[in-house]
């Protein structure tokens, strides 16, 4: 199936619907390469996709809409963004979220960030040596080539977007990061690339947005996102989950098109 990792069906309240959409994806032990576009023409595109849409921090469109969707994603996960950015997810936006038939929102889950690039870097620190002489080690640790642990990284880029959120532009952050995504645990998401799509992106108040970014309860929503994914078996990314007021059936693909979103959106609805 394309690589993916199979993952397991959310467990919902008995009055819920859940449709499970794996959509590629990025799972523990596989990564690829993306290439970015043009940033400026990137913001464009964006721009013009989300005007008008109601933004409230992850959540994309009317929180009344009969239909929620979850996107389970990781920002450095190649296909998290060939569904973000392709055709179907755009007229997923256009179409269903615009008009207020379903609202979006995005939970983060450590997948291609946690497992690309850690295994480049191994740091065994020496603790001390006993009365023979021989030394105490610690276990190697596995960092990025950052030189962090892919987990801090992850939680790095995660805040970020979140940031954006409190003011509204969370998924213009998000997209202009996809846009830009390189190969994950190759070291490029630094201040700097964050800065840089921080300036880039429409709307958003840079002197406000890092402030944000120091926002602990922000770090804490990001391992929250982490607990339900693992409570609800997510292993993969992207997934998406809709949710509705009837029945229950799950989904799985590796090429989702617009007819089989809009299909799984109808059956819940």
């Amino acid at each position: 199936m394309g690589g993916a990792c199979v993952t397991r069906r959310t467990a919902v309240a008995a009055a819920s619907v859940v449709i499970t959409l794996i959509l590629g994806g990025c799972g523990a032990s596989e990564a690829r390469t993306a290439s970015a576009s043009h940033p400026d023409a990137a913001a464009q595109t964006i721009a013009s996709t989300l005007a008008g849409i109601p933004q409230h921090g992850q959540l994309l469109g009317n929180g009344a809409s009969p239909v929620k969707a979850t996107l389970y994603g990781d920002l450095e996960c190649p296909y998290r963004r060939e569904f973000a950015l392709g055709h179907a997810f755009s007229e997923l936006i256009a179409h269903q979220v615009r008009a207020g038939a379903s609202a979006i929102v995005y939970r983060s889950v450590c997948t291609a960030t946690c497992a690309g690039g850690t295994e480049q870097v191994l740091r065994t620190p020496q603790l001390g040596a006993n009365q023979n002489g021989s030394v105490f080690a610690a276990p190697p640790i596995a960092t990025s080539v950052t030189g962090q642990p892919p987990q801090l990284t992850f939680m790095t880029q995660q805040v970020a977007a979140y940031a954006a959120g409190r003011q509204g532009r969370f998924w213009e952050f998000v997209m202009l990061f996809l846009h830009a995504q390189r190969a994950s645990g190759s070291g490029y998401v630094t201040e700097a690339f964050l800065d840089q799509l921080a300036r880039e992106t429409p709307g958003l108040n840079y002197e406000r947005w890092k402030a944000d970014r120091r926002s602990a309860l922000l770090a804490r929503q990001v391992a929250a996102d982490q607990t339900a994914a693992a409570l609800h078996g997510v292993v993969s990314t992207p997934t998406l989950v809709f949710y509705g007021p009837r029945g229950t059936r799950t989904l799985s693909t590796t090429n989702a098109s617009y007819r089989t979103l809009t299909a799984a959106l109808r059956s819940v609805r």
